[in-house]
């Protein structure tokens, strides 16, 4: 499974109760057509399943008038799983939170030490003064990638559901 957040991917799949991060790509300055063929290109014989900002089915003119959801589906047959609206950024943090460490102590998210810049992201991740919003800057984009795919499995998007004993790749 994808998520990308502003020139910033992450590819996790489900492990029975564990949601694990299993790589990251990062490309400054690029648009989401350009991370759609990086991330085909890299995993070009899988089906990938996509967890994005559900404001990405508006048309853009930065895209030659497709919306970002269209430009995954054309160019990577990515499956799209997004809400009807936006999560409150306090529900989206909290649903990282309950991954990172839930309120009966299980531990149910795993990063691969290779994903230098997930766990930088989720160690820096610093917030508005007073807010349960975090800055936007270098540190957010991986975090907040990580905690869309979070959430949307919490919430019953993706094919997976957490307790499930089977390992399910989500390629």
């Amino acid at each position: 499974m994808v998520r990308i957040h502003q020139g910033a991917s992450t590819k996790s799949q489900m492990q029975g109760n564990t949601l694990a991060v299993i790589d990251q790509i990062t490309l400054m300055e690029s648009d989401s057509r350009e991370m759609a063929l990086t991330i085909r290109d890299r995993y070009p014989n899988r089906a990938i399943h996509c967890c994005p900002d559900p404001t990405g089915k508006r048309l853009q003119t930065s895209s030659l008038g497709l919306s970002d959801h269209k430009i995954l589906k054309d160019v990577g047959n990515f499956v799209i799983h997004a809400p009807k609206a936006p999560w409150r950024q306090r529900d989206t943090i909290n649903g990282l939170r309950m991954w990172i460490l839930s309120a009966d102590g299980q531990r149910r998210l795993q990063v691969d030490p290779t994903c230098k810049r997930v766990i930088r992201s989720l160690r820096n991740l610093t917030f508005k003064p007073g807010k349960a919003e975090p800055m936007d800057d270098d540190n957010s984009h991986m975090a907040e990638a990580t905690a869309y795919m979070a959430i949307a499995i919490s919430k019953g998007l993706t094919p997976w559901t957490v307790g499930s004993s089977e390992t399910v790749s989500v390629w």
